[in-house]
Parts: structure tokens; sequence; C-alpha cells
């Protein structure tokens, strides 16, 4: 489901479409934008327009966390950059403020080289992940969502088997 980066003027030589293949998962109460070639790039929002806002918002961080295989992402500077392609019905996770619904690219056939692609990166958000966890800070933490969150990174790290 790869995107063209041309478009084809009719009346002229082919023109740059900075577009970024995106997808919405729309719920009652949230909505979740995602860009379909770049997994774990997506935002949420309270509507349609505050999720795909995120999105770009939230796109150079996302080439940060995963370096050098952003080689090929389009940096969006606004919405009118990304190409929705897929809305999805989101559900009661959705409106909980997590994504539920894969979009139908995910079924898509994987050559290998895709599947590099994609295992390369996974382990740049896990290294990305790690390096947050792992940073040092000043802050002691009190009990609420920083706490929880560190007994959650310890809690993944179990699950996929390291440290």
């Amino acid at each position: 489901m790869r995107r063209s980066m041309f478009n084809v003027n009719p009346d002229g030589p082919a023109m740059a479409k900075p577009a970024v293949a995106a997808y919405l998962e729309v719920g009652s109460r949230r909505v979740f934008a995602g860009a379909l070639d770049w997994p774990g790039w997506w935002r949420s929002g309270r509507d349609e327009n505050t999720a795909l806002r995120a999105l770009v918002a939230y796109g150079r961080r996302y080439a940060a966390a995963i370096g050098p295989l952003a080689d090929g992402l389009t940096d969006p500077t606004d919405t009118s950059a990304l190409d929705v392609v897929e809305r999805l019905n989101g559900n009661a996770t959705t409106d909980f403020g997590a994504p539920a619904i894969a979009p139908a690219a995910d079924e898509r056939p994987l050559d290998d080289r895709e599947l590099e692609r994609l295992q390369g990166l996974l382990q740049a958000c896990w290294t990305a992940f790690d390096a947050a966890a792992e940073a040092p800070s000043s802050a002691v933490l009190r009990k609420g969502p920083r706490r929880r969150r560190a007994r959650g990174r310890r809690h993944h790290v179990a699950r996929r088997g390291g440290g």
C-alpha cells in the first residue's frame, strides 16, 4: 500500500507530492490518526482535525526516535500533507485512549525487504523507549502517572524477555 511520492500533472511535469498515507480510527469521544507506512507514528485528539494536527506535530519526534531509518519519511508541515486513505469505526478502547482497530494495510503481505524495514523500525522504537526510560532525572517521583510509567516499563521489558 505504498503511495507514490509524485503527483502527475496532466498539464506539465510531475510535481512532488509530500503526502503521508494516514488512517483515522474514530470513536465517539476520541480519534486516533496514524501513518500507514510508519508503525508507531500515531496520535490522538478529541476530533479528526485535532488528531491529524497532533500527528503532524509529532512527526519530527518520531523521525528522531527511529534515527537513520527515517530516510524516506516525509515530514509534513501541516495536515494538507496527509492523505487520509481509511476511516475506521473505533470502539470503547478507542474512547478509553488506545488505538484498537488495525487498518486494512496491516493485512497486506510483506516482502523480505519490507519485513526487514519494519523489524528495524520496531528495534529503533524499543531502543528509543529504553533510552528515555534510562535517562537521568532529578525529579523525585510521587505517586501517580510517572511512577506507574516506570512500573509499566518494567512490565514491557519483562514481557519482551530482556532488560
